[in-house]
């Protein structure tokens, strides 16, 4: 009997790997017949592996076939949304979970895309009682809107298939950041995190999130851990409010999971989220508070590079702010910054984060010079030039008399050039 098994067993990976490779050729030569711009060809092969592998049950094959044959259909076709919108909606009802999710979450995709591009044309039509449903151009811009909330939110449904289902093949259908495949585990967090980035689209929803009232005081929403998954949230009240309840969703199955990483990457990006939508002084306070008991609890845990990068990165954006004069109001706030920075590379030195933290480093340490003069100056009249700079120990400044029109005969390449060659009249130096 073992002997039988193991020969099934070696018969069906040779199967497998026969037609793994069947696919990587018909998938080249796809490739080349597009390069070579001999798009109708390679259209009528990617249908061709479309059939195959429906046939097959080879499900992400059919999926990233579909998504190809749209996009070459689009290039020979102009008006290709009917078909496109007709063709998906069949291909969905033929998919079982969680395959049929990713091709609703590229549909919705794919009505966002519309939106955009045809948005003042939709804001002129009229509300229609029955729109075709297979006929864009008849819809107004509310049935629009519903059909792409509608789509984004089925496309998490059967959540305990999601949550079981790994991202390493999928990620790659939904062109989601590879970077980020470790903190989002299952198919459920990719589909979240394209939920999420819709409900944070300012272009299907308008009212304020400091405006949302959650019959609790907002400063609970950087609360950590069961705190925050126990609040009462109406997801009715507002598209902040749907994200948020995600987020708890998110946050208390990887907890009962014990997927640190990823209960750490949704925090993280909770925090963030309530910080940036509440967007005042309060928040930016109790964001901190946040990020320090966090990065408390986690000490001397790789992942704690994630967290203070994000520390640090919340104090780099502070720092940045300038009053009316120009002049940075907090510039402690980069030295706080730059401080985390340095413990992450080289504490954590082969992480992610300390790759970040080099780049902001960087950032944060170029030289930066700008200056400004009056737009018009009264002739025999002294005016002011505002000269401001950063990381930068001596300037030498330079100022000629040109005429009104020099700068339409100098291109950037020769500037320097003629700069050099001109009398310096002052010199300033900075201590």
């Amino acid at each position: 009997m073992k002997k039988v098994l193991s020969g099934i067993m070696i018969l069906l990976s040779l199967t497998a790997f026969s037609q793994a490779n069947d696919y990587s050729n018909l998938w080249h030569s796809i490739d080349s017949l597009e390069v070579a711009g001999k798009v109708a060809t390679a259209n009528e092969q990617t249908v061709s592996l479309m059939k195959k592998s429906l046939k097959a049950k080879d499900f992400e094959h059919y999926i990233k076939s579909k998504i190809y044959h749209y996009r070459l259909y689009q290039i020979n076709h102009e008006n290709s949304n009917q078909y496109i919108l007709k063709d998906i909606n069949t291909a969905i009802g033929k998919l079982p979970a969680p395959f049929k999710n990713v091709l609703l979450s590229y549909k919705a995709k794919i009505l966002m895309d519309y939106f955009r591009h045809n948005r003042w044309q939709i804001r002129e039509r009229s509300q229609i009682n029955n729109p075709d449903n297979k006929d864009l151009d008849t819809w107004s811009l509310k049935t629009l809107k519903d059909s792409i909330q509608a789509t984004f939110e089925a496309s998490i449904k059967n959540e305990e298939v999601l949550i079981e289902t790994p991202n390493s093949e999928i990620i790659t259908l939904l062109a989601q950041n590879p970077v980020n495949r470790k903190y989002q585990p299952s198919l459920y967090d990719l589909l979240s995190r394209r939920l999420l980035d819709y409900y944070s689209e300012s272009s299907f929803f308008t009212s304020e999130f400091s405006d949302s009232q959650f019959g609790f005081p907002k400063e609970q929403l950087f609360s950590p851990g069961v705190e925050f998954y126990n609040l009462q949230i109406d997801p009715e009240k507002s598209s902040s409010s749907r994200a948020l309840k995600q987020y708890q969703r998110l946050e208390s199955l990887h907890a009962k999971k014990e997927e640190t990483e990823a209960l750490i990457f949704w925090t993280l990006e909770r925090l963030k989220f309530a910080k940036n939508e509440l967007n005042n002084d309060a928040a930016n306070k109790n964001f901190t508070a946040a990020m320090e008991k966090l990065s408390e609890k986690y000490q001397e845990q790789k992942i704690q590079a994630m967290i203070n990068f994000a520390s640090a990165y919340h104090y780099y954006e502070l720092g940045k702010e300038t009053n009316l004069d120009g002049e940075m109001e907090n510039p402690e706030y980069l030295t706080k910054s730059y401080e985390l920075l340095e413990r992450i590379t080289s504490k954590y030195a082969n992480t992610a984060s300390a790759q970040h933290a080099i780049r902001l480093k960087a950032k944060i340490t170029a030289p930066h010079l700008n200056s400004k003069i009056q737009g018009f100056l009264a002739s025999g009249e002294p005016g002011r030039i505002f000269v401001s700079y950063k990381n930068i120990d001596t300037l030498y400044y330079k100022v000629f008399q040109v005429s009104r029109n020099f700068l339409k005969g100098i291109s950037y390449r020769d500037r320097h050039a003629y700069v050099r060659k001109k009398q310096e009249i002052s010199k300033i130096v900075l201590l």
